[in-house]
């Protein structure tokens, strides 16, 4: 099949660029031809077309600033994609997410060559999910339009690849089909081989071997306060303890770590490539991911989780969702209520007893090698997509 992806990140940035790009390029593998179409990563007057691992990623000329074409809203950007996807024709266009320089494309795909219309549903974008986090003149504008487009692009897609039940079942409460449902969740990506080895990551990054040390990995903001009160709680139960962040800087980590005096508790690494992030989770003893529950959180699915299971590593997170589900069901992690105090606790379990941690780990890592390898994942879409093609 020649498969059309549309997504509004940049390349290289955002969680909807990893998600497609993973089952791309195992697409790719299984002989299919794929165009993965993104936001330009830099600001340009020239187009940008090369191969990445198999994958054709195009990015269009645009000069807006950085901010708008990663949210898909760039006129620019958006013309550049309705050229692309009126002069070639696919068999398949798969739009992640709804965004305009998504959506209208792959609409114009389908009109135009018939092309079935899968629609990735991997964000609440509307005001119960996203727009619900904005400020009130944010909500009342791009949260309406992003609720309402939101829900037209789900009824009116061929077929709909929800990241998790709680879209799935909403998705049904519009009015889609069981048929034209396909649950896509976080998969996992195990090509490095062998998981990493703890004393090599922690020597790599200056990490004392003994140290017990949490990872966190994110880009989201929504549970800022939990994970701020989770490393205080966590460093004072065990002095020793260490968090270290990905990501952007985390500044209210910091301001808690100088008021309380936990300067030595806290190493913030900055931003890290996918590719590298389960590496990152190699000097870990486990992976501290606080996950309230709140519209926004149901509505979506860390990508995170995936780089604990490829590293073989426990997960310490909430209740929330299929995150919460998987960790409990499967005997990856433990679940905590949403108090720091809770998740210190679970996470001083996993430190006082190894095995046990280590036997998490490799369940873990059999779900990565198994039914949440992105490759088993990738068949399956696959799959789908042949169903949903019109008959």
């Amino acid at each position: 099949m020649r498969v059309l992806m549309l997504v509004h990140h940049v390349a290289a940035a955002g969680g909807s660029f990893e998600r497609s790009f993973a089952l791309a390029r195992h697409l790719v593998r299984l002989g299919h031809t794929v165009t993965l179409s993104v936001s330009p990563s830099r600001a340009g007057a020239t187009p940008r077309v090369r191969e990445l691992q198999g994958v054709r990623l195009v990015e269009s000329a645009d000069v807006a600033p950085f901010r708008l074409r990663n949210m898909g809203l760039s006129p620019l950007d958006i013309l550049g994609r309705m050229v692309l996807a009126t002069h070639e024709s696919f068999d398949i266009v798969h739009g992640f997410d709804q965004r305009p320089s998504v959506s209208l494309p792959a609409l114009a795909q389908r009109k135009h060559f018939g092309s079935t219309y899968v629609s990735d549903w991997a964000d609440l974008w509307g005001g119960q999910g996203i727009a619900g986090e904005r400020s009130w003149p944010a909500r009342v504008t791009l949260g309406a339009f992003d609720g309402a487009w939101e829900k037209r692009v789900c009824q009116s897609a061929d077929g709909l690849t929800p990241i998790c039940t709680y879209l799935a079942e909403r998705a049904r409460a519009m009015g889609v089909a069981h048929e034209r449902l396909h649950l896509l969740p976080v998969g996992a990506d195990c090509d490095e081989g062998r998981p990493p080895e703890k004393a090599a990551s922690r020597r790599a990054l200056g990490i004392p071997l003994q140290a017990p040390v949490a990872v966190h990995i994110g880009l989201g903001t929504y549970d800022l306060a939990l994970l701020v009160q989770s490393f205080v709680a966590m460093a004072r139960v065990n002095p020793r303890a260490l968090l270290v962040t990905s990501g952007p800087r985390i500044s209210q980590l910091d301001r808690a770590a100088r008021r309380y005096g936990l300067a030595a508790n806290l190493h913030q690494v900055g931003w890290v490539p996918h590719e590298h992030l389960s590496a990152l989770l190699g000097a870990a003893d486990m992976m501290l991911l606080p996950y309230t529950r709140r519209p926004v959180n149901l509505g979506r699915s860390p990508n995170s989780a995936g780089h604990a299971l490829a590293a073989a590593r426990p997960i310490v997170t909430n209740h929330t969702g299929d995150l919460g589900a998987l960790v409990r069901d499967e005997g990856i992690g433990l679940t905590a209520e949403e108090t720091g105090a809770a998740m210190a606790q679970a996470m001083q379990q996993l430190f006082d007893d190894p095995p046990q941690a280590e036997a998490m780990g490799r369940r873990a890592r059999a779900l990565a090698e198994t039914r949440l390898a992105w490759s088993h994942l990738a068949g399956r879409l696959a799959e789908f997509y042949t169903r949903c093609k019109p008959l």
